[in-house]
């Protein structure tokens, strides 16, 4: 059975139809390399330097706390937020990860079809309609102009 594992459109979604979940073990943050945001876009160049200072200042004031508390909050909190929100939400949303079915092929596979370009394979016989998908013959355009060459 060849299907649509064989066709470069579907293949990320078949691929990660198969994954069952994916999390993050780990997520280490260094405080020493946070620094205090600069924040622009306010009304006037004054406004946006009295803001950045006082967010500087307050990065000042509590960054014996923020040194302590950070890697927690990086390791707990957010770390969690990105397994629960983002990689089971991405995993199941069953509209990006639908892969095709698999069809029944007809006979033997005419290699022509699965190793040529569609034009190619008509010229030497082959039906040129992509009955296989066009990962093979992409591949093999690679080997042979990218590899061999």
């Amino acid at each position: 059975e060849i299907g649509p594992r064989l066709n470069t459109e579907y293949i990320m979604s078949c691929l990660l139809s198969t994954v069952y979940t994916v999390q993050l073990s780990g997520l280490h943050v260094d405080p020493q390399s946070v620094i205090a945001p600069t924040l622009t876009g306010f009304v006037s160049p004054g406004l946006d330097r009295i803001i950045t200072d006082a967010v500087e200042a307050v990065f000042d004031m509590y960054k014996g706390s923020l040194d302590n508390t950070l890697p927690n909050i990086f390791q707990t909190s957010i770390r969690g937020f990105f397994n629960r929100e983002v990689f089971d939400g991405f995993l199941s949303n069953d509209d990006l990860f639908a892969c095709p079915p698999v069809k029944d092929v007809d006979g033997y596979v005419d290699f022509r079809d699965l190793l040529l370009s569609p034009s190619d394979a008509l010229a030497q016989g082959g039906s040129g309609q992509e009955p296989y998908g066009d990962l093979a013959y992409t591949a093999m355009d690679f080997l042979r102009d990218d590899v061999l060459s």
